[in-house]
């Protein structure tokens, strides 16, 4: 039953996003919540995670807004989106995801790249954006990418060192 809902709430509302949650009511009541997953398919594959920013969009010129988004892409990340998906389900993930038009911003964009990567090829470009899911809160997975983070070896750091951090592309 809830796969029926899933595919009917796909094919008839405007703006579905993987990860929207839905309650399905009769009469008033709810009978049961619903949350849009990536397909079966993505589904075996453990989650690798992407950020946006400053991984796949190269971020020099810092925040503009969520739907605002002037930099070039990271070389290399189409070709590894690309591969990766072969090994992962791929989920990218930005604080533009919780605003309005912050995904659909990164899907344009991304788009965009990925079908002058495939030379114009828009069947090629629809496999690999397909592909990749965009939820609206920080999906657990089973890695990610990030520029911003510390990776945590079991020892806390020392708060200079926190202080001294500096993104890849700073």
């Amino acid at each position: 039953m809830k796969a029926i809902v899933r595919n009917l709430l796909r094919s008839t509302v405007d703006e579905v996003h993987l990860g929207d949650k839905f309650v399905l009511e009769l009469s008033g009541t709810p009978l049961f919540e619903i949350e849009l997953a990536p397909d079966e398919t993505a589904m075996r594959y453990p989650t690798l995670c992407l950020d946006f920013d400053g991984v796949i969009h190269a971020y020099t010129s810092g925040w503009k807004g969520a739907n605002v988004i002037p930099d070039e892409l990271v070389p290399g990340a189409i070709e590894f989106i690309e591969s990766a998906s072969n090994r992962f389900s791929i989920a990218i993930y930005s604080t533009r995801s919780k605003y309005p038009n912050g995904i659909e911003a990164m899907q344009n964009w991304l788009w965009k790249h990925i079908l002058e990567y495939y030379g114009g090829d828009r069947m090629l470009a629809e496999g690999l954006s397909e592909v990749i899911y965009w939820p609206t809160e920080k999906p657990p997975a089973f890695i990610t990418i990030d520029d911003r983070v510390h990776l945590f070896n079991g020892k806390w750091p020392s708060l200079d060192e926190l202080a001294a951090f500096k993104a890849w592309n700073k």
